[in-house]
């Protein structure tokens, strides 16, 4: 399966999914030609704003140290990592799926560690 376009309510869908699950998630933000990248756990997941903190343990660390989006006015598409077309399935080696949110000028990439991986975070 390559990338999918998801509605709004899909993408929440997907995103409570892994909050309730507790995933450890790899964020890239980009930005202007700006990559930044950090390991997260979501916090809080509603259509005006997801929550993710820095994971080191798996309690939020609290609103200093997280990323705050809004999903109005994005556009979201969802790879499974196992069955994406090359090269892309090289990009996401290790992770069990990659969520694109895009607004104007960022893009996110949410990418979930496979439950082996994150429970020994």
């Amino acid at each position: 399966m390559a990338e999918v376009q998801l509605s709004l309510e899909e993408a929440l869908d997907l995103l409570q999914k892994w909050l309730e699950e507790k995933r450890v998630i790899h964020v890239s933000i980009t930005a202007d030609g700006v990559l930044a990248k950090i390991p997260a756990r979501l916090d809080d997941v509603d259509p005006e704003r997801v929550r993710l903190s820095l994971t080191k343990s798996t309690f939020s660390a609290g609103p200093y140290t997280s990323v705050t989006f809004s999903m109005s006015d994005c556009k979201f598409e969802y790879s499974d990592a196992e069955h994406a077309p090359e090269p892309l399935r090289s990009q996401l080696k290790g992770y069990d799926a990659l969520l694109y949110v895009y607004r104007t000028g960022i893009a996110l990439g949410l990418a979930v560690l496979p439950v082996s991986e994150w429970l020994q975070i």
